[in-house]
């Protein structure tokens, strides 16, 4: 039988996925579609080529929802019409200050050496900074209709002792009370050295525990999770109520990003327990895949698989 999945997989084998995509016509009837989404960092190479055009696509496709990593350093507003003009919504973003997010764009896209990149996202992201940082990005949150404003990142130096981490703890909870009294939602994106257990703490925990449970809540990456060795179920029944979105990540044999349903993690069940947990929020992501948009395609096939298989 023609699963849904094998035919967007033909499409990108026949290179029907250009046409298709970029007709403007959805591919699957909004019926059908998930409730599912995409981190706009997928395609960011593309977005910084046509970002309209990359908008379009996604939402040919039959993606309706995105997340953003701020604004993308562009206004707000014109963001909020392009995706408006496409019938897309974006519940979170991912924050970055004008400043920050040229710097990232600049090493995905090779125009900068990673160890520049490093020392201004260091400095712009420290913890001192999380209340500056979430000062500017609630005017932008605002403007694109967004409930979630997501911290993508710490460093290693911000959980090597309780000292540093009870900053940071302070630090989240500031800036969980901060968008509470603008009406929105504070929460924490995780990577895999959050789940390494320091000298007698395991950082990830020590957030969790230590931080407003009201006020700060958590978005949960599969793939950096798995990675470091934790458990998502036990993290997702744990502390049930605190995760309001997770990011989709599936990890090739080879510990690669790639697209869902190619890899080894199991989807269907991280679904199922995050729905059970509280998730609102899914988005499919990746890391630098070779075609990021033919990946977007089959994600969105292999979820459409998953949910609506008879």
């Amino acid at each position: 039988m023609l699963t849904r999945r094998l035919l967007l997989q033909g499409l990108i084998a026949t290179g029907g996925l250009v046409s298709a995509v970029g007709s403007g016509a959805a591919i699957l009837p909004d019926r059908q579609a998930p409730p599912m989404g995409i981190q706009l960092y997928t395609v960011l190479s593309l977005l910084e080529e046509n970002f309209s055009q990359t908008l379009a696509r996604l939402a040919a496709i039959g993606y309706r929802e995105v997340e953003t990593m701020g604004s993308f350093g562009r206004d707000p507003r014109e963001v909020r019409d392009l995706l408006d003009k496409n019938d897309l919504r974006s519940a979170s973003q991912h924050v970055a200050p004008l400043d920050f997010y040229g710097h990232f764009r600049d090493l995905v896209l090779g125009r900068t050496k990673y160890e520049d990149f490093l020392r201004v996202a260091v400095a712009q992201t420290a913890t001192d900074q999380v209340e500056r940082v979430i000062e500017k990005s609630i005017p932008s949150a605002k403007a694109l209709g967004q409930q979630y404003i997501v911290w993508p990142m710490v460093w290693p130096h911000q959980t090597a002792s309780r000292t540093e981490m009870d900053l940071l703890c302070r630090a989240f909870n500031k800036a969980g009370a901060m968008c509470k009294r603008e009406g929105l939602t504070f929460a924490f994106h995780n990577h895999d050295d959050e789940f390494r257990p320091r000298q007698g703490f395991v950082p990830y925990d020590v957030i969790v525990e230590n931080t407003d449970p009201d006020t700060v809540k958590l978005e949960l990456d599969l793939f950096w999770i798995t990675k470091a060795g934790g458990d998502p179920k036990q993290y997702l029944a744990e502390y049930k109520d605190r995760f309001r979105l997770a990011h989709l990540k599936d990890r090739s044999k080879d510990g690669g990003s790639t697209s869902l349903g190619s890899g080894v993690l199991d989807i269907k069940s991280f679904i199922q327990d995050g729905r059970s947990a509280g998730i609102d929020h899914f988005y499919f992501e990746g890391d630098n895949l070779p075609n990021s948009m033919a990946a977007a395609l089959a994600s969105y096939g292999y979820l459409n698989d998953i949910m609506f298989r008879r």
